[in-house]
């Protein structure tokens, strides 16, 4: 699983430093635009359109599929797992369901977006994915004093 973690770590990340790019980007260019402030907008509109639609179908194609193989792993390991992961195992549930839900526009509009109110954030994920470095860094303790 912590495998799992690092490369959707490391796939946010990059997307992270993306959006900031593009941000910076697109106000710098438009600081600077003056009276073309339409021709930049024209020009730079299909590229963040570009970014934004990649970024979706990675969520969909990549991401979200790594969630459920964590979720699948979980599973069928179960018996395997510290009782202190097993405690996080609902909230890593909850999290790929509301994703999904999402994805399929199948929750309520609601301004205050039921997303946020339910939780879908990585936040959401960060107690599991201390306790499982925790418990992997454990036994990997474990193994190398021979215990």
């Amino acid at each position: 699983m912590l495998g799992i973690q690092e490369r959707i770590k490391g796939k946010l990340r990059v997307t992270t430093e993306v959006a900031d790019a593009s941000q910076k980007n697109w106000r710098r260019s438009i600081e600077e635009a003056g009276p073309w402030i339409e021709n930049v907008r024209e020009n730079q509109s299909p590229k963040l359109t570009k970014i934004i639609e990649y970024e979706n179908q990675q969520l969909k194609e990549e991401l979200i599929p790594l969630y459920r193989q964590m979720v699948d792993l979980f599973t069928v390991k179960m018996h395997l797992t510290e009782h202190s992961t097993r405690q996080h195992f609902a909230a890593l549930v909850e999290f790929v369901d509301l994703w999904d839900r999402r994805l399929r526009d199948a929750l309520p509009t609601d301004p205050t977006d039921v997303a946020k109110l339910f939780g879908a954030s990585e936040k959401d994920l960060e107690a599991l994915y201390k306790d499982l470095e925790v418990n992997f860094e454990q036994l990997q303790g474990t193994l190398k004093r021979g215990i």
